[in-house]
């Protein structure tokens, strides 16, 4: 294996976006090699390449795996997956690694103190290696000084491969192992009570990964906090130094320091300007109201997003100081106005006489689209107090927007019109999102109606785009709708 060629394989590709003169190759057996580099292997010997093969044809195999530094695996290894060179620096090159499972939204951790040497050729960095017919491996360490900060795995593979097959380094045949490790997600609780310290539905929990852009950091928290309430947050202000009242946060670093700071719209207003000033999103408007959901979104934005510089470089602030980090988010709401004078009573009785029992009610002001399902019955309206209207429905199929969500003695309804309400369990939520989406490359993707329930006769063919112009979530499962009542699982195919 030539060096030189391997050298300008990834020293090229660095310097032309981010480089360092102190990069560090390691030659050496393979069989060497340990942790989870060893899963990266040579396929075999048999395709032998001449040194005068053109770039732009034949194939090169890839063998990717995915970890946090503490080897812990992260999403899917793929191997051997054979790759027309023709293909490579293309958007269908691009799909096939979404497809395979190579993260597109988790950021790279690149490594700044360490030092590879022969003796150790898997220091858990970020790494690229190259294997010979004579059954050597050269090993290609990614750190700081080598690394252009803010990429996630499919963006790496996608430029370092354009890059070195673009300067004709990429032979018919060749082999190519990457080790990509990611920084540890932000783990989130979000904590909802009333004032009196009252629960107030139930506590939100997930996970969020560091460097995403902002189309997919809004989508990715938007569909992680729906269960946060739209009604508003009584802000936070501390007493005596240490006691909070009202909402606050916590962030508690890898190494246990804690740091506990007050919710207010001033902090918030500071947060987007910050998010428009240093990561250049202008497009972020001041937030319009303390709800619980919108001041979730802001808090959580600053954690996740990936800035730009002016040069177009991509990058996120202090993210190796998020990594890891749990946050807790104790979102404390005002009371919520009721305008219904007789609320908290009703009366019944027949001769005469009345007899008052409690009523439960809590109103959240939301904003949300709901649908009918296609094919049940007409949907059922009642009014604020639980009766049925007679005179009202909802036709199977429609959409509808809704303002408000209440919970009457325990039953969910949605408004849908002045004084007109739906039950939760007759419509589901959907969210507006045009955008394309293609299936596996090694499934028929089979489609379900808005109730789950299979379509027998149809499939999606592997491989195939599909235009999708909204999504909703099924059992807990994501699904795009790509036909009228036809959804299919965001498990079986991957968005772009």
């Amino acid at each position: 294996m030539n060096i030189n060629f391997l050298f300008h394989l990834v020293i090229g590709f660095v310097a032309g976006i981010a480089l360092c003169s102190s990069f560090s190759i390691i030659t050496t057996k393979a069989s060497t090699i340990s942790g989870p580099v060893a899963n990266i292997q040579s396929e075999s010997n048999d395709s032998k390449t001449s040194a005068d093969e053109t770039s732009n044809s034949g194939t090169v195999t890839i063998n990717v795996v995915q970890h946090y530094d503490d080897n812990e695996p992260v999403g899917k290894d793929i191997s051997f997956i054979k790759v027309p060179l023709s293909e490579i620096g293309t958007e269908d090159f691009n799909n096939r690694l979404k497809e395979a499972g190579i993260s597109s939204t988790r950021l790279l951790k690149p490594f700044p103190y360490v030092r590879p040497s022969i003796s150790k050729t898997d220091p858990g960095v970020t790494s690229i290696l190259v294997y010979g017919t004579d059954g050597t491996v050269s090993y290609f360490p990614e750190r700081y000084a080598d690394f252009m900060v803010g990429y996630t795995g499919t963006s790496f593979l996608y430029n370092v491969t354009k890059y070195a097959n673009g300067v004709n380094a990429i032979k018919n045949g060749m082999v190519m192992g990457f080790s990509l490790i990611y920084y540890k997600p932000i783990k989130v609780t979000i904590i909802q009570t009333d004032t009196s310290g009252k629960s107030l539905g139930k506590n939100v929990n997930f996970s969020l990964d560091i460097g995403e852009s902002l189309d997919n950091v809004n989508a990715d928290i938007d569909g992680k906090i729906q269960d946060v309430s739209d009604q508003l947050i009584s802000e936070g202000e501390i007493s005596n130094k240490s006691d909070f009242k009202g909402s606050y946060y916590i962030e508690t670093d890898q190494d246990g320091n804690e740091t506990k700071l007050p919710i207010t719209k001033d902090s918030l207003d500071k947060d987007i300007t910050t998010l428009q000033n240093d990561y250049s999103y202008k497009n972020l408007s001041p937030i319009a109201s303390e709800s619980g959901k919108s001041v979730t979104k802001v808090l959580l934005q600053n954690f996740a997003l990936i800035g730009e510089e002016n040069d177009n470089k991509s990058y996120i602030s202090g993210a190796e100081n998020h990594e890891d980090k749990n946050i807790e988010i104790h979102l404390v709401y005002q009371p919520k106005k009721d305008t219904n004078p007789n609320k908290g009573t009703e009366s019944s009785g027949s001769t005469g006489s009345s007899t008052s029992s409690s009523v439960s009610r809590n109103i959240d002001g939301i904003e949300d689209t709901i649908a009918t399902y296609t094919k049940k019955p007409d949907v059922k309206v009642y009014d604020y107090d639980g009766r049925l209207m007679t005179d009202r429905k909802l036709a199977p199929g429609s959409n509808w927007y809704s303002d408000e969500l209440m919970q009457l003695n325990g039953v969910k309804y949605y408004r849908v019109a002045t004084n007109q309400w739906v039950k939760a369990s007759d419509v589901y939520l959907y969210y507006r999102k045009a955008s394309k989406v293609r299936v596996n490359s090694d499934i028929l993707a089979k489609l379900v109606t808005d109730e789950g329930k299979t379509v027998t006769d149809r499939a999606l063919q592997e491989s195939s785009n599909w235009y999708t112009d909204e999504y909703t979530y099924i059992n807990d499962v994501k699904y795009y709708r790509v036909a009228t009542n036809e959804f299919v699982s965001a498990n079986q195919v991957a968005e772009y």
